[in-house]
């Protein structure tokens, strides 16, 4: 978060008044803007029941780490989306007594891309009070908040923000800001509109895609994420950089340690190009004309 002062700087928070009146909240009012599903739940229990889906194409690395992130901070309830993955390593993985303890498989059958894939597993009913969506390629906060999604959900519904995500760190000592990271721009000139709209210390308004979010629903009827098909890339959202709350985008860091061999078999095997991670790579191979054919 600190480099991201020093590269972008900040945006100008609500007034002293508006910081003043959300941290001083009762624990009644506070519990009451929690989705009534979870409310008054300890976060023990909501990491244990809050549904989680980690989109899943040929990265075996990066699935394997995230998913023993969520087993380690006690995240019972996850199911791995699979979009047809054909990496041998990743798919006896997937039969290994490791994996099934700690998750479900779901195989879409074909390589729908994490957009699609969020939009079939979020119509299913029981995401319909608060889900979790990721994808594997992120260093997740080592030390995440004792109240992880409990203040997320709690910030969600104090801003009316649909989907509260974590904050890329973009340390210049361990991220290579100059890297290609979509089309023509480079990750410090895509991430820097991150950084513009602070609503308080440490929460920014900013674009959510795929990347970790946590599902707020809204009051009422209509809280089905997936009524909102293409355009939830559009909803109301924000990005959290509290100190337990950042992560790291593992393809942007200088020391990367991904065996080449399953970078290079991931890139080359992707039918379209879905993510930053990809987009990079088409534009080293020279590729450009396969980004303008993202889903």
């Amino acid at each position: 978060m600190q480099a991201a002062k020093e590269q972008f700087g900040w945006g100008k928070p609500n007034s002293k008044k508006t910081i003043q009146a959300f941290g001083a909240m009762t624990a009644e009012l506070a519990e009451n803007i929690i989705s009534s599903a979870y409310s008054g739940m300890p976060e023990r229990k909501i990491r244990g029941r809050i549904p989680v889906f980690i989109n899943s194409y040929n990265q075996l690395t990066y699935l394997r780490d995230t998913l023993h992130w969520f087993c380690r901070n006690g995240f019972r309830n996850v199911t791995v989306v699979d979009n047809d993955s054909n990496h041998p390593d990743l798919l006896a993985y997937f039969e290994t007594r490791a994996f099934k303890r700690r998750a479900t498989l779901h195989r879409m059958g074909v390589n729908a891309g994490p957009r699609r894939t969020l939009e079939k597993m979020s119509a299913l009913p029981e995401t319909y009070d608060g889900f979790i969506f990721t994808d594997p390629d992120l260093l997740l906060p080592e030390n995440p908040d004792p109240l992880f999604l409990t203040n997320m959900f709690r910030i969600g519904r104090w801003y009316r923000r649909l989907k509260v995500g974590l904050a890329l760190d973009l340390n210049p000592e361990y991220i290579d800001l100059d890297r290609p990271a979509y089309l023509n721009r480079t990750v410090r000139e895509v991430e820097r509109k991150n950084w513009k709209r602070e609503l308080e210390p440490g929460v920014f308004k900013a674009v959510v895609d795929t990347t970790f979010f946590l599902y707020v629903p809204p009051h009422g009827p209509h809280k089905c994420f997936s009524l909102h098909g293409r355009r939830q890339t559009r909803l109301p959202s924000i990005r959290m950089a509290k100190e337990g709350y950042s992560a790291f985008h593992r393809p942007w860091l200088k020391d990367e340690d991904l065996h080449v061999s399953e970078s290079s078999y991931y890139s080359e095997t992707a039918s379209k190009v879905y993510s930053t991670v990809s987009g990079a790579a088409a534009l080293e191979r020279g590729d450009e004309h396969l980004l303008r054919r993202r889903a």
